[in-house]
């Protein structure tokens, strides 16, 4: 087996050499990068030269880029962005079903956004991962050029809103006429309920853990209280947040046993939990737009609705900022465009509140 070597050559160079199978030292020259994609790119070349030596970048196939992408690109990346790119790819791979990877073209990637039945915002996350995967391919000279990617506009109008604890009590009310496995009508109640209280996003509701140091997302006792620990934010640093009081309270009602491995129990992926929490929506007839982030048919309560209604709860009390690190929004107008509204009703009652206190 051809082995390939990384060889610093001056501040951001380095060079990648072998010895081939006619006995000779090779070598290649790269400039202005890191160690890190140096030794990347001297995996992809070791691939090639033990295993693809016949394949010119024409020939190259998809399944060969998928492997090799996963294996040398993604070989050290977090558990939650290996998930994000491959989620990408699969996306992509059913609609288009390439061959080879000169099957992804500019054309096939505007026939790709035409039919995905996904958001307009997944499309557009997911071909920003194609492109970044078929940047490392071009470097690795698995393609001649990237084809240019067009991106389809996101509208900015929220497909959603905050729920009433009526409507919420609604949902907790039918969950066990949806449809599922005998006994996990209560675990679907609980997991509601969890998102209700603590603002979680659904793949954060989905894995978090008791106590846990090596989970990207924990729940740990504090003092009276608890904290939610994340270890994948997005940031790219450690956070820890409090949970709020009404949470606390909930979680000691609620949890009285054993607490270990995942709080809320449930082993599902975050798209099923996506679709139980939607169907008790439909369930329970809340709507909450005329239309779906699809441009289908009417959108019923869903679990990021719940996200909304917790941020909407603590919106009226909390200052921006706060909830904005609450939230874990990278800027406190991400909070104030999509959930610090109030709406008449809540004006209202504010009003007679006051009006109330002063005799009014």
């Amino acid at each position: 087996m051809i082995v390939v070597h990384v060889q610093r050559r001056g501040r951001g160079n380095f060079s990648l050499w072998w010895i081939g199978e006619d006995g000779k030292r090779e070598e290649e020259f790269i400039r202005g990068i890191g160690e890190q994609e140096a030794w990347k790119r001297a995996g992809a070349k070791e691939y090639q030269l033990n295993y693809a030596p016949q394949e010119t970048a024409r020939d190259t196939t998809w399944r060969d880029f998928r492997l090799q992408f996963s294996g040398v690109y993604l070989s050290d990346a977090k558990p939650k962005t290996f998930r994000a790119y491959v989620t990408a790819l699969n996306s992509i791979e059913r609609i288009l079903q390439p061959v080879h990877l000169t099957d992804i073209t500019t054309a096939s990637l505007l026939a790709y956004a035409a039919n995905a039945d996904i958001s307009r915002s997944s499309v557009v996350s997911y071909l920003s991962h194609l492109q970044v995967a078929l940047n490392w391919a071009k470097k690795v000279e698995l393609i001649e050029s990237v084809p240019e990617i067009e991106f389809p506009k996101v509208k900015e109008v929220s497909k959603g809103r905050p729920i009433s604890v009526a409507e919420f009590s609604k949902m907790i009310e039918v969950a066990k006429e949806v449809r599922m496995k005998e006994g996990d009508a209560e675990k679907w109640i609980r997991f509601m309920e969890g998102i209700w209280f603590t603002g979680l996003r659904i793949s954060e509701a989905v894995t978090i853990e008791w106590e846990s140091q090596t989970a990207g997302i924990s729940l740990d006792k504090f003092h009276d209280g608890y904290v939610i620990i994340y270890r994948e934010h997005k940031r790219g640093k450690p956070v820890t947040l409090p949970v709020m009081p009404d949470c606390v309270e909930w979680i000691d009602k609620e949890f009285t046993g054993e607490r270990n491995g995942r709080v809320f129990g449930l082993d599902v992926r975050p798209d099923w939990a996506v679709k139980i929490i939607t169907r008790i929506g439909e369930k329970a007839d809340i709507l909450v737009s005329a239309t779906s982030h699809r441009g289908g048919g009417p959108k019923f309560a869903s679990a990021h609705d719940l996200r909304r209604s917790f941020a909407a709860r603590w919106a009226e009390v909390l200052p921006e900022s706060i909830l904005a690190a609450i939230m874990r929004h990278r800027s406190p107008e991400t909070t104030r465009k999509h959930y610090a509204i109030i709406d008449a009703k809540r004006i209202l009652h504010a009003v007679e509140e006051a009006t109330k206190r002063r005799g009014g």
